[in-house]
């Protein structure tokens, strides 16, 4: 089994290291899956943009929210601070599209967008030549997403769990004329810190 799929399927939790002040206590990690149904197809002057807000399986025990509360309940406080270095995105059965260059036609960007915010906040961008190479699953190990680089008002969101995924980038030209729905799986892995 590849890393990518033992990472999709579980759930990894590791334990916080208490000890005397010289030992730090370890960020608790997790991955929360998210999913997404790109149904939009916007456009701007010449640029042409999809948008897929992620949700949450209702029923789906990897959510942010039970992850901040099993840290909470192994920190003894509530996190201070959130980061993400791992994700993947993965396109789930399509009959009409092989790959992402399908998709898209440029670089690709994930965001973290506080709800009821105005800005958003870079996660990582896929350059357009691993977009082409990807097939149906993009993996990402260099993302640099920390809370603690934002604005408070942003950061506390985070933390609350009180934002939007997004994942966007130039609309190719294979979705651009069917204008169809397309299903995309998100996991994402968080270091969740005391």
């Amino acid at each position: 089994m590849t890393r990518f799929h033992s990472m999709l399927m579980t759930l990894v939790l590791a334990s916080a290291a208490f000890g005397c002040d010289a030992t730090p206590v370890e960020p608790e990690s997790g991955m929360v899956v998210l999913y997404a149904t790109v149904d939009q197809h916007r456009s701007s002057g010449d640029t042409a943009a999809l948008m897929a807000p992620l949700r949450r399986a209702a029923d789906d025990p990897h959510s942010y929210t039970s992850l901040l509360a099993e840290a909470s309940a192994e920190f003894g406080a509530a996190p201070s601070r959130v980061t993400v270095r791992d994700l993947s995105i993965v396109l789930d059965d399509q009959n009409w599209i092989v790959g992402f260059d399908d998709l898209f036609a440029g670089d690709l960007e994930v965001r973290f967008q506080p709800t009821g915010g105005g800005g958003s906040h870079l996660v990582a961008t896929i350059p357009w030549e691993k977009v082409q190479r990807a097939g149906a699953a993009i993996v990402v190990n260099d993302a640099t997403f920390d809370s603690d680089a934002l604005p408070e008002a942003d950061r506390a969101a985070i933390l609350a769990g009180d934002f939007d995924v997004t994942v966007h980038g130039p609309a190719g030209a294979e979705f651009a004329a069917r204008r169809g729905a397309l299903e995309m799986t998100v996991p994402i892995v968080f270091q969740v810190h005391p």
